[in-house]
């Protein structure tokens, strides 16, 4: 098998896989220092979930599958925002995770580089970009 062969199965893969079970995935922000490793739960996540005013976890919404500079098939998601509107609750942010589009299974979680983050008005903001790797069958999030 060429490269290219091998590129074009995995942007098959990468097409059924953001169709299948990444469809309609969700992520969300955490607020407690929680151990991330794997025995947490999603319950632990969700009960640690951000409480901020306007605070919503977010559908991934994924752009086509592309081939990034390094020559590696990848999908990226649409940026996702977070911004509190007011500092009526104001929280400091550990991290972030991702579950199914039935708020069933957690797929992801992850803890900032500099926990806590703080999250206490509205100068205060996280945009998120997702990336899947099929060749790796990895996640990657990319934070600023």
């Amino acid at each position: 098998m060429n490269l290219f062969d091998f590129q074009a199965q995995l942007i098959d893969e990468a097409t059924d896989v953001i169709a299948g079970s990444l469809a309609g995935v969700k992520m969300g922000l955490y607020k407690v220092e929680l151990t991330v490793d794997k025995t947490l739960t999603l319950a632990a996540l969700v009960a640690a979930k951000a409480t901020y005013a306007t605070y919503v976890k977010q559908t991934i919404l994924w752009r086509a599958v592309s081939v990034n500079d390094a020559g590696e098939v990848e999908v990226q998601s649409e940026p996702l925002f977070w911004t509190p509107t007011d500092s009526v609750t104001p929280n400091s942010m550990w991290g972030l995770w991702i579950e199914d589009a039935g708020a069933v299974k957690l797929y992801w979680a992850g803890q900032f580089d500099s926990p806590p983050v703080p999250f206490n008005s509205t100068l205060d903001q996280l945009t998120v970009v997702v990336i899947y790797r099929p060749a790796t069958q990895t996640i990657a999030v990319v934070i600023s």
